[in-house]
């Protein structure tokens, strides 16, 4: 069976450090492509031109709003060194740079010191857990599925912290790599909509996924949390572990609560920002 998210994370190199991608609409919400289908797009396209090629850590900034259709990738190698790389990546649509990337690279390898204050979380099974249902594209990529402690709020069963933890894989079978980890890091509803329903809509100004390991097979298990909400202002902090229980990627996105006062539309029927 054909990946759809590999088919869809391809680009074309058409001269030094320059690609063209087709942008689809298979990973969006509001008739906008999801960041983190962007940033793994972006870091397999800068891991192409470095000696380094597993994503640490990469950042996206997203000063513009993507739109599917053609996209121009244009990286910048800031340096390669014996254990690292850093580059960035511009995405520019319309002659306009619409996300800005940057990223450091390794070759990573299953040894070195580690410290865990606390392990993967204990959850009930994936039979156990219900999946979340939304008609919006991205959605129709995955199953992911909420404990169900934390995934009432679609049904107005809110909770007092703004946390969910629960299951997630890709629903056509491909198993979870390297790159997919920045998109999956993306792909979960935000923690705040379990305090206060799914209300509004968060646009991201900021988004970076730290990677750890590579990920086992199977399940990822993932819980997201938002601490702080100040003047709209949120994190939203994210843990992701794999089938064998590793910590395989945190994630930290900066947004922008924005209530349907202000928009005239919520979280489940997209932006009009």
């Amino acid at each position: 069976m054909t990946s759809i998210y590999l088919e869809d994370i391809k680009t074309e190199k058409i001269s030094d450090l320059t690609r063209i991608t087709d942008i689809t609409d298979n990973w969006s919400l509001g008739g906008i492509p999801n960041g983190g289908y962007l940033m793994s797009m972006a870091a397999k396209a800068m891991a192409e031109d470095l000696s380094h090629k597993d994503p640490v850590t990469v950042t996206g900034h997203f000063p513009g709003k993507v739109a599917p259709g053609e996209g121009v990738l244009k990286n910048e190698i800031i340096s390669e060194g014996r254990s690292f790389s850093t580059a960035a990546a511009r995405l520019i649509q319309d002659d306009t740079e619409k996300v800005r990337f940057t990223g450091t690279f390794t070759n990573l390898k299953d040894k070195g010191f580690n410290y865990l204050e606390h392990e993967s979380p204990v959850i009930p099974g994936v039979d156990e857990c219900f999946p979340f249902e939304a008609d919006v594209p991205i959605n129709h990529r995955y199953d992911l599925l909420y404990t169900p402690e934390t995934g009432g709020w679609l049904s107005g069963k809110t909770t007092e912290r703004a946390e969910v933890l629960g299951w997630i894989r890709f629903s056509d079978g491909t198993e979870p790599d390297i790159y997919s980890l920045l998109l999956i890091a993306d792909s979960v509803p935000r923690a705040i909509f379990a305090r206060i329903g799914p209300i509004g809509w968060i646009p991201t100004m900021e988004f970076t996924v730290h990677v750890r390991q590579r990920p086992a097979k199977g399940w990822l298990k993932f819980r997201f949390s938002t601490r702080f909400v100040t003047n709209g202002f949120l994190e939203d902090d994210g843990e992701l572990w794999d089938s064998e229980g590793k910590l395989v990627a945190i994630s930290r996105q900066t947004g922008k609560l924005i209530l349907p006062k202000d928009t005239g539309t919520s979280f489940l029927a997209g932006s009009k920002i």
